[in-house]
């Protein structure tokens, strides 16, 4: 596999080099205040532990420098803690115009709803109103993403998640913007694993209505990769049929979503999450709903490969396949720290595609977001690492993507 350098075109920002002791999988990015930047957020939290830190921050670069300081504020109210929390996604959920952001907790199950307060001329750097649209005591081990997404076609966003007890798919549905009243909880599916990893919505079967893919695994390497075909209608209360793409099992995560050969249909991206090294795959949309067992298509390598994104890296037009690192320690028991953070590229999809290097080990990832963070034209990568100690301390980072840059500059 060809591996090619390119340490020198991506340079790293750091926003908050001490945000947390575990994961740091929980991160977004979304215009909150409405000024047209980019602000950034994660979830406090420890596994295992209560403080009272537990819950949803946001930052705002100072000056509008994302290259400078970063100022943090908490979002979710002290009064009500998320423990935990390994996703959160923000959208606008009430369609008044300012984005909201939703968030899961791993620890105890529940689903939050953090409300912006913009549009009444509240001040947003104070605790936003959190809600607690489903209560499920005694539940862990909930997603580590979720989808933000009208399911049922009335016009509001509804929420998309993966539970690992039970191994549920749920769809909680918009109380049709009226935040505060009951959600309704529904179950579409078993994924088939108790780390529920990944779901992403996309239009699998190309008939213009929102299907659900799945990504997890356990312990003993028996995940799959599922997705499950929308009802003919938008009823809330059809039932979903699950057909399999992967024929092997795994510990899947890395989901994305996008057609990689360019043949109008969206295949699915997944990694061999747990794994040192793993596989990174795309399996092939077969055009053919009834059909179970996608083919399969081996990408690459990489050590403990738990995220994933495709995005174009390089403005060609084609996107890259970016995934780095998560090993968590140096012990072995969550991978070696020897990947480092790359992404894939291909030039002929019969062949494994080739290895673009972005930072050498130690350097690890997780959760990552596609964006352009200093507004040049191109898109940047916003990921958590770690402080490569056994304390497992948290560090929010962007790197900046300067290929262009580059490029022109050799011309």
């Amino acid at each position: 596999m060809a591996e090619i350098d390119e340490t020198h075109s991506w340079r790293r920002h750091v926003i908050d080099s001490n945000v947390n002791r575990d994961h740091g999988h929980s991160i977004g990015a979304a215009d909150l205040t409405g000024d047209g930047g980019q602000n950034v957020l994660i979830a406090f939290g420890e596994r295992g532990r209560r403080r009272s830190t537990d819950g949803v921050y946001w930052y705002e670069s100072v000056n509008k420098d994302v290259r400078g300081e970063w100022l943090r504020y908490r979002l979710s109210e002290p009064s009500i803690p998320i423990r935990w929390c390994m996703a959160l996604a923000c959208a606008d959920m009430d369609n008044d115009g300012d984005i909201d952001v939703v968030a899961l907790s791993f620890n105890s199950g529940n689903v939050y709803l953090m409300v912006n307060p913009l549009h009444e001329g509240l001040n947003i750097k104070e605790p936003w109103p959190t809600l607690t649209i489903l209560e499920s005591p005694g539940v862990f081990r909930d997603g580590e993403n979720l989808e933000l997404v009208d399911i049922d076609g009335d016009n509001f966003l509804d929420v998309v998640f993966p539970r690992g007890k039970g191994k549920e798919i749920h769809v909680l549905y918009n109380p049709s913007g009226k935040l505060s009243e009951q959600w309704q909880d529904f179950v579409i599916g078993i994924h088939g694993g108790t780390d529920a990893h990944d779901v992403y919505t996309a239009d699998i079967d190309n008939d213009n209505d929102p299907d659900i893919v799945s990504a997890s695994g356990d312990s003993t390497w028996k995940g799959s990769v599922f997705w499950f075909e929308h009802p003919d209608d938008f009823s809330r209360d059809r039932s979903w049929k699950r057909r399999r793409i992967s024929k092997r099992s795994a510990n899947y995560g890395g989901l994305q979503i996008d057609d990689v050969n360019n043949d109008g249909w969206p295949d699915v991206l997944v990694t061999e999450a747990h794994a040192t090294p793993g596989k990174v795959l795309w399996y092939e949309n077969p055009k053919n709903v009834a059909k179970d067992y996608w083919d399969s298509h081996l990408i690459g390598f990489q050590t403990f490969p738990h995220a994933g994104l495709s995005f174009d890296v390089d403005g060609d037009g084609e996107n890259e396949y970016w995934t780095p690192d998560s090993s968590h320690d140096t012990s072995g028991k969550f991978g070696y720290r020897s990947g480092g953070i790359v992404y894939f590229k291909s030039s002929d999809l019969s062949d494994i595609w080739a290895m673009h290097r972005i930072a050498d080990p130690p350097e690890v990832g997780r959760q990552c977001v596609a964006l352009d963070m200093d507004g040049d034209g191109d898109l940047d990568v916003l990921s958590t690492a770690d402080h490569c100690t056994e304390t497992h301390s948290i560090s929010i980072v962007w790197w900046e993507n300067r290929i262009r840059d580059e490029y022109k500059n050799r011309r």
